[in-house]
């Protein structure tokens, strides 16, 4: 903070350099310069930046010039700071007009020239607004976007604020937070006008919570006089409080460090009282609040703190000894096991130590040997603290994590003191301590009683100390502190700066306690007196009383909030409560207002709880919710007038001041009076309320409460009674609002429940009151009511119903579930030459014509899409069917498989006989219902028959079902089953993945031939889906384990897409090359050899190198890979067939290093239906277009039906040496390699049959005479 002083026509600029103002000062603004010369006694009143620039600009006073009358006047001057401007006028320019929209003063008070002015933002909305005062009159300016508008007089916040008498004159006046509560006070300093200006005093008016302002004179301290020069308010030093500045001094405040008595409501502990006790603080439910421990000779007391105060508790000590050897026992609480309870340590004269553990319900006593402290410390005590208690404390004072023991002051030893180390558990008396180099507090005075803790807060221990002195016939007790330092307790260093007490009271006071009983972060000091109608008080340091405690109208808790009476409100109980309005409130008034209470009931409750009033909080809640606080002209405070805005129009009444009381009145009929929300009424802290609600249809009021109707009664809306049902009109339910009617041939007396009829086969009673059963009718007979009525007969026709009944059921029943489970197997579907697809049916399909069908369990991945496409098919015959396919490339070849219809298809396009099935379970659904209708047939009758009827149907269908699975396929397999456990393995053999799963020559063979029939011209996909996967289906196994496994002597590559009828002949001719006959061989196909049921187990789970392919392919019996091809090579666009090959050249290359090895393994073969390519057996055409199509082939091109396979496989490839050009050029190699053995065979073949030719010829006759010139070439060749 910098300085500035007006003095001889200048504004003097004083700069704080090192907490002092600096001697060389600086003409800020020179009054009597040219461009200021229109100022003629300027008085500075702000220095604040107006105009929102960002520098500080100068606001103050001038007396008019004068004009013929002589009433003076006052003129508001602005300068405004100038960048760039010459020193004459020290940055500052005059601005006059209408820019800086100031209030003409002249315009304010008249023919005064004691006027004194503040700029300040008194509403807090960071615009700077304007205080004026003179005399009794305090005017308040708001800015509202830079302009200044008066505050009407109703809302002006200083309205009749009285601060200094009438006749004399406010030379000095500040607006502050002068007690740091967050809004703003006034201080004031009264000079008398006729006395010299004599100082009067300094006034301190406090505002309230709820703006008003309360007077106390003297306020702001001993400030003795400022002159007429005035003062700033201003926190000087930075220590948070506001100090004055007059110019010439400055006051500065500081915070009392003082022991100051918490008196009378500030006590906390006022209304206690006790006999000769020993208190202690101590945290005992740990809770985070020092409690109050007190040990009487007769009684151990506890009291808890609650909301700041004590409370007595119920804790037994019982156990706990008070008197040991006719001496007081010493008792300090502490948690010694550190298990979270407080528990309590016990001394005695003869030095022994006893420890009461607290378990959170109970203490009980611990023997020696389950604590550290079970050792017996010898004591040799003054009769003085025989008399107190035995001196004993628990403490950390090594902070090393665990307690210490602390014996003293008082006890055997060279310095009156023992401390004891715990070490590993056990007690270590140490002979050098801290606690020996205490200082002595004074003569005549010893130390009785010590208190060890951090009284400072810097985290080290430090020590109380509670001396007493005898002298003469006084005795007096007192309290100091000493600090800790470096491991030493310094006594000249304390952690409070007053020794206690500093009245050197008598022998009055009995004990001390120190503790931060309030949690204020400073030290109080606990006081027992003497006497038992004695109370204790607290010292708290630094503690002041207001003026007035809770503005007069409540109480101070021990944590320093207000208490305030039911009818106020607000935080220092200025404003009223809920409930209660202000009486004869005057914004401003600086008195403290009261606070009536709205018409209530007997009961004490506010307009008898039938609604809200409209108090304090309800008028202002009301104003700040029409209006925007922010946006408002000027601050509005409103008060309320006590009348009540009742919840329902019925309540009213008004009090004998014209109150409405809502006490009157109620509810009209229909209606109860119940709780509800009354938010709609607008009070932001009533939000229900006693108010009537409407009974809802079916419910009558009764009370206060709605009650729903009875059966046979109803109530519409508002009804207060329930009204019987008419007759011929009944209600069933708990709560009708109307009644029904009755159907035809039923009635019902008045207030029924249901309508009453005879049944069928019932006539009335002789009184027509009730219907009685035909005579005789029992069971299955039916006894019809005769012509007349009133008489039972057997009607003739019943059997002829119960016939038509049962036949009609059974054949409804099963053309529906028919036609819900239209389900027809197939037994084959056969692509024919010219491209259409026929599907023949085992049985017939009974469609009519075209229909749309679903495929399912066909093997064939695109037409088993029940859920997502739908087939459409044309009658050709009973059996047959013609298939409209999509996709005229992709196989369709299947004999397994159901083609299903949807409902509505079955019911119109399925049929019997040429007539839909709909028609026909209408038509019999129709006899049945007319027959049971037909009034023939009892329910129970219906209920037998038709349960017959349901077992008939089932049994159909079961029949159905077993016709449906003996297809001409599944038989097939059947007889093969039956044949393999005749000739083959009784059951299948189960073993390892890989290599020994392999499948002799001989038995794929003979499966080809069994099968031929379904087999054809088709592929792989047909066999594994149609024969292989259902015969493996019930033991879960490959169709190697099946027939009989052999260990593998070739790894077959193969691409499922090629038909079975060129893979066995490529097989068969590569036996017949390797083996004859291929006698011993045994192929291992993937088709075959693996489980078509474990898929992802015979990949490997994702691990290629654990997969059944790989397994095989390195085991050591594998003699090779052999590929079949067919013209197009489809094999090498598989990317599996490439992992084949892949892995067969790396064998090749891992096993040249092994020559035994490297000569059984022949590595890629590759085979046709014609003959072994490299053998150079096969036909020459099929090798030539083999080999266009490799050469063009490129392995990258290869595809995978899981995309994860494919990039698995990629990836390998990828990573070995040469990668993909390495694998293309090595099958090109090996194609060429079979190119040039079928060259080399053909060659030889065509020499030996030219020369054969030429033997055959006479020797005269040249050849080449004969032959054309086109073609000699190729004789030469």
């Amino acid at each position: 903070m910098d300085a500035l002083v007006l003095r001889d026509g200048k504004l003097w600029f004083y700069e704080r350099l090192g907490g002092n103002l600096s001697e060389g000062r600086q003409v800020l603004v020179n009054f009597s310069g040219p461009s200021l010369s229109k100022i003629r006694n300027p008085t500075v009143l702000e220095l604040t930046d107006w105009d929102g620039d960002g520098d500080l600009d100068v606001i103050m006073t001038d007396e008019a010039t004068a004009n013929e009358s002589d009433c003076p006047r006052l003129k508001l001057r602005y300068l405004e700071h100038v960048q760039n401007a010459n020193a004459a006028n020290a940055s500052f320019s005059l601005v006059e007009g209408e820019a800086p929209k100031l209030v003409p003063l002249s315009d304010l008070f008249e023919c005064s020239l004691h006027m004194v002015a503040q700029v300040v933002d008194w509403d807090q909305d960071g615009r700077e607004d304007m205080l004026f005062w003179s005399h009794e009159q305090i005017r308040y300016f708001r800015n509202r976007g830079g302009e200044l508008h008066e505050v009407p007089e109703g809302s002006n916040p200083f309205n009749g604020l009285a601060l200094c008498k009438a006749s004399d004159r406010q030379e000095v006046f500040r607006v502050t937070d002068w007690d740091d509560d967050g809004d703003f006070d006034i201080i004031v300093a009264c000079y008398s006008e006729h006395y010299a200006m004599a100082f009067r005093g300094v006034i301190y008016a406090e505002q309230l919570a709820d703006g008003t302002f309360m007077t106390a004179p003297g306020g702001v301290g001993s400030v003795m006089s400022f002159g007429t020069a005035g003062f700033q308010a201003i926190d000087w030093n930075g220590d948070g409080l506001t100090d004055l500045f007059t110019g010439s001094s400055v006051y500065v405040r500081s915070r009392s460090t003082a022991f100051v008595e918490r008196k009378e409501s500030m006590n906390p502990f006022a209304g206690l009282s006790f006999t000769d006790g020993r208190p202690q603080l101590v945290d005992w439910n740990m809770d985070g609040h020092l409690d109050l421990l007190v040990a009487e000779p007769a009684k151990l007391r506890l009291f808890t703190q609650v909301q700041g105060r004590p409370v007595e508790d119920d804790m037994d000590f019982d156990l706990v000894p008070l008197v040991w050897n006719g001496a007081r026992t010493g008792i300090t609480a502490v948690d010694w096991d550190s298990d979270g309870d407080t528990d309590l340590v016990v001394t005695s004269s003869d030095g022994l130590i006893r420890v009461f553990d607290n378990d959170g319900v109970q203490l009980r006593e611990l023997n020696a040997s389950q604590h550290f402290l079970g050792v017996s410390v010898p004591l040799k005590l003054s009769q003085w603290h025989r008399q107190e208690g035995q001196p004993l404390q628990l403490i950390d004072w090594d902070q090393d994590g665990d307690l210490d023991l602390l014996l003293g002051p008082g006890v055997d030893g060279p310095c009156g003191a023992a401390f004891f180390e715990q070490v590993a558990g056990k007690l270590v008396r140490r002979e050098n301590h801290s606690f020996c180099d205490l200082p002595s507090t004074g003569d005549f005075q010893s130390d009785w009683a010590w208190k060890v803790m951090d009284c400072d807060g810097d985290g080290d221990l430090d020590l109380i100390r509670y001396w007493y002195e005898h002298y003469k016939h006084y005795s007096y007790q007192g309290a100091v502190s000493c600090k800790q330092e470096d491991g030493r307790l310094r006594c000249d260093m304390p952690c409070f700066p007053q020794s206690f007490p500093d009245d050197r009271v008598s022998y009055a006071m009995r004990g001390l306690a120190a503790g931060d009983w309030d949690n204020d972060g400073d030290i109080d000091l606990l006081v027992l007196q003497n006497g038992a109608d004695q109370e204790p008080y607290v010292r708290d340091p630094g503690f002041c009383t207001p003026p007035q405690v809770c503005s007069g109208r409540g109480s101070c808790l021990g944590s320093g909030q207000c208490s305030c009476n039911k009818d106020r409100s607000l935080s220092d109980c200025s404003g009223c409560a809920v409930g209660y309005y202000t009486s004869s409130y005057k914004f401003g008034n600086p008195h403290v207002h009261s606070c009536l209470q709205c018409p209530c009931d007997s009961a004490g409750a506010a307009c008898a709880a039938r609604g809200v009033c409209v108090d304090d909080a309800y008028a202002q809640f009301t104003m700040d919710r029409a209006m925007d606080r922010a946006s408002r002209p000027y601050e509005t405070v409103v008060k309320g007038n006590g009348s009540c805005i009742c919840a329902a129009e019925a309540f009213g009444g008004f009090d004998s001041a014209g109150h409405r009381t809502c006490t009157e009145g109620g509810c009209p009929a229909g209606h109860i009076e119940t709780y509800m929300n009354v938010t709609r009424l607008g009070h932001p802290s009533i939000h229900h309320s006693l108010s009537c609600q409407i009974c809802p249809a079916g419910s009558f009021a009764d009370s206060q409460e709605c009650r729903q109707c009875r059966p046979g009664r109803y109530a519409t809306l508002g009804s207060s009674a329930c009204a019987a049902c008419q007759a011929g009109k009944y209600s069933q339910t708990l709560g009708a609002s109307e009644c029904k009617d009755c159907p035809i041939g039923r009635h019902a007396p008045e207030a029924s429940l249901s309508c009453i009829s005879c049944d069928f086969g019932q006539i009335p009673s002789s009184g027509g009151t009730s219907c009685v059963v035909c005579n005789g009718q029992r069971g299955l007979l039916v006894y019809a009511v005769d012509e007349t009525g009133l008489q039972c007969t057997l009607p003739p026709l019943q059997w002829i119903a119960l016939l038509a009944f049962f036949v009609s059921l059974v054949c409804c029943l099963c053309f529906s579930a028919m036609a819900f489970a239209y389900v027809v197997p197939i037994a084959d579907i056969t692509r024919q030459i010219e491209g259409s697809v026929i599907i023949t049916s085992h049985g017939g399909h009974w469609l009519r014509g075209a229909a749309s069908v679903s495929f399912s369990s066909t093997g064939v991945p695109w037409l088993d899409t029940i859920d997502t496409q739908q087939w459409n098919v044309k009658r050709v015959s009973k059996e047959r069917l013609l298939l409209h396919a999509h996709g005229e490339g992709r196989p369709m070849e299947t004999s397994v498989g159901w083609f299903r219809l949807g409902v509505w298809t079955a019911l119109w396009h399925a049929g019997y006989l040429n007539v839909p099935l709909a028609c026909w379970i209408l038509a019999f659904g129709a006899v049945a219902l007319g027959a049971a209708l037909s009034g023939f047939l009892t329910p129970l009758m219906l209920s037998a028959v038709g349960f017959v009827a349901v077992l008939c149907t089932l049994g159909v269908q079961f029949r159905q079902q077993q016709n449906c699975a003996n297809t001409p396929i599944s038989e097939s397999r059947t007889r093969f089953l039956e044949q393999l456990r005749q000739s083959g393995p009784a059951k299948p053999i189960a073993v390892e993945r890989g290599a020994a799963r392999g499948v002799a020559l001989k038995q794929l063979l003979f499966f080809q031939e069994f099968f031929q029939t379904f087999i054809r011209d088709r592929n792989m996909y047909f066999v594994s889906s149609n024969l292989v996967i259902p015969l493996t289906a019930r033991d879960l196994v490959s169709y190697a384990e099946l027939v009989g496994p052999k260990a593998l002597s070739w790894f077959v590559s193969h691409y499922w897409g090629m038909t079975v009828r060129h893979f066995m002949e490529a097989l068969q001719r590569h036996g017949h090359h390797v083996a004859g006959e291929g006698r011993g061989l045994a192929y291992w196909v993937c088709t075959f050899s693996n489980s078509q049921h474990h898929i992802k187990e015979e990949l490997g789970n994702g691990d290629i190198c654990s997969s059944s392919f790989f397994k095989a392919m390195h085991d050591r019996r594998c003699q090779g890979t052999l590929m079949v091809l067919d013209e197009e090579a489809l094999p090498l666009q598989r990317a599996w067939c490439l992992f084949e090959v892949f892995q067969t050249f790396r064998l090749c290359h891992e096993r040249r290093k092994e020559d035994q090895e490297a000569a059984r393994y022949q590595g890629f073969v590759m085979s046709t239906s014609s003959g072994v390519l490299s053998a150079g057996v096969g036909g020459t055409d099929v090798c030539m277009a083999v080999a266009e199509r490799l050469a063009a082939l490129d392995l990258r091109s290869a595809e995978a039906t899981d995309q994860r396979d494919l990039k698995l496989i990629h990836a390998l490839v990828e990573n070995a040496p040469g990668g993909f050009e390495s694998i293309n050029a090595l099958v090109r190699i090996s194609i060429r390699d079979a190119l040039i053995t079928v060259y080399d065979r053909f060659h030889g073949d065509f020499q030996r049959l030219i020369e054969t030719l030429n033997a055959s010829v006479p020797s005269s006759i040249r050849i080449a005479e004969t032959l054309p010139a086109s073609e000699h070439s190729l004789v030469r060749l």
